[in-house]
């Protein structure tokens, strides 16, 4: 039996043994009081019933719910149904009070222990054999019958039988209840259990999810503010750049303008070198074409000196005149010659030649004029000649040799001459190439200015770029904020 029936079963028994007792407790007064009606020994009879109830209160209040407790209360409620049916002796009652006793074993099931109710009948049927022997009177109104007394205690079997059968079933039944309470105890224990480890369980989880949500709402705003802030950065150093870049295209912009700007008046100027070049070519072509001309006839002079030499011998003078005059030239020849040192030495540089060769070229028309001018002296002093041919002979012949000489030199300066128009044509072919590699630089220059425009513009393009990306990056930051405040708060 388990705790919780034992439990249950002692209350029963012990409700039970209070009620009893009060009943065996009525009793006294009821027999006592039949019994002086019945003109009976009231008193031996009311003593005896107020021991019977004394002594069964007297172990319940000392042993408590014990099976002697319930044995003797037992006993005691038989004692008063035989006391009282001793009260009754001679009353056409008395055979009717019998079935008092099947009452008690009724009264008695409520202990649920089939020990009392065979106690409760072993005493009732104790009492009916010994006093139908001992007093037959206090038993049966016609006196001793054991017919009776075998069939009452047939009767007193039988439902002593059934009755303490109950009382075994009861007991089972109080142990399966109890057992059937213990296991819904148990079971709504384990489902208690079970529902707080689930709830624990629920709120570990609840608990792990937020510090989880919490840990990847931290890393994630960490990660996101790491990322704006990178971005942030970049598009700053973005901006930065883009505006150092405009800064940039715009300065090149000007120099380039500036420089295109140079390298056209460079272009005009390096055109116009070449134009003078081309004309101090042409000047120099012909300068070489009259040098040319010029040996020719010192070639031609000089055979005609032979055969005038009688002739022209008369004309000593004059000759020493026109010795002085070949020297004018001689000298003007010499310059000449220095003026184109001097143009060749300044065609080797490049920038400057243009300018050096128009001085050139003045310096040689002053010569030129200088040479006409010597020229129409040595005709004047040749019609004198003429007009004193005879006395010219010895003369001649010197003026041969003089004029061999100036044939030489003739010579010399058409070769110098012919030097300086190479040179001169190469001034200009360099001049012309430069002309055209300036007009390549101002082409470039003007892609140059195009590129310098083009990359201004994006460079503006960028550094609005950058701008909205910082502006995204912000745009950015407050969401991923708001996002982590919602995660942190559900």
């Amino acid at each position: 039996m388990t705790t919780a029936s034992s439990r249950d079963l002692d209350s029963l028994r012990r409700a039970a043994s209070r009620g009893l007792i009060a009943l065996i407790w009525l009793h006294v007064p009821l027999i006592a009081g039949i019994a002086l009606w019945r003109g009976g020994a009231a008193m031996a009879e009311g003593l005896t019933a107020l021991g019977l109830a004394a002594a069964a209160t007297a172990t319940w209040r000392m042993r408590g719910e014990v099976l002697a407790t319930r044995l003797t209360v037992a006993v005691a409620l038989v004692g008063m149904v035989a006391l009282l049916l001793q009260a009754m002796a001679g009353h056409p009652w008395q055979l009717d009070l019998h079935m008092y006793f099947f009452a008690a074993l009724a009264v008695l099931s409520v202990y649920c222990d089939w020990r009392v109710l065979i106690a409760a009948a072993g005493a009732t049927a104790l009492h009916h054999l010994a006093l139908n022997l001992l007093l037959p009177a206090a038993v049966y109104p016609d006196g001793a019958d054991l017919g009776r007394v075998v069939l009452h205690a047939v009767i007193v079997v039988l439902e002593t039988a059934v009755l303490a059968w109950l009382a075994a079933q009861l007991v089972g039944l109080f142990a399966l209840s109890a057992r059937s309470i213990a296991a819904a105890d148990a079971a709504r224990a384990a489902e208690t259990e079970a529902h707080a480890r689930e709830i624990a369980g629920e709120t570990e989880a609840r608990a792990a999810r937020r510090r989880t949500a919490d840990e990847l709402a931290e890393r994630f705003e960490g990660s996101v503010d790491h990322l704006v802030r990178q971005a942030a950065e970049t598009a700053a150093r973005v901006r930065h750049a883009s505006q150092d870049l405009s800064n940039a295209a715009s300065d090149t912009a000007q120099r380039t303008a500036a420089l295109s700007a140079a390298s056209q008046e460079t272009a005009d100027d390096v055109r116009s070198v070449a134009a003078a070049a081309g004309t101090l070519s042409s000047s120099v072509r012909e300068i070489g074409g009259h040098m040319a001309q010029a040996a020719e006839i010192a070639d031609r002079a000089t055979g005609e000196a032979g055969q005038t030499d009688r002739t022209v011998r008369s004309l000593a003078e004059a000759a020493q005149r026109i010795e002085q005059i070949v020297t004018l030239i001689g000298t003007i020849a010499e310059q000449t010659n220095l003026l184109a040192l001097n143009a060749t030495i300044e065609a080797s540089r490049a920038g400057a030649a243009g300018r050096g060769f128009a001085v050139v070229a003045g310096e040689v028309k002053a010569l030129a004029e200088k040479t006409a001018r010597a020229t129409q002296d040595i005709e004047a002093q040749i019609r004198a000649i003429q007009d004193q041919t005879d006395q010219a002979v010895a003369a001649i012949a010197r003026i041969g040799g003089t004029i061999g000489e100036l044939d030489v030199i003739t010579r010399s300066v058409a070769d110098a001459v012919e030097g300086q128009g190479a040179a001169t044509r190469a001034i200009a072919e360099n001049a012309e190439r430069a002309a055209r590699r300036s007009g390549e630089v101002f082409s470039t220059l003007d892609g140059l200015t195009r590129s310098a425009d083009l990359t201004g513009t994006a460079a503006a393009s960028g550094l609005d770029a950058s701008s909205r990306l910082a502006g995204e990056c912000e745009t950015l930051a407050d969401t991923v904020r708001r996002f982590v405040a919602t995660l942190r708060a559900a």
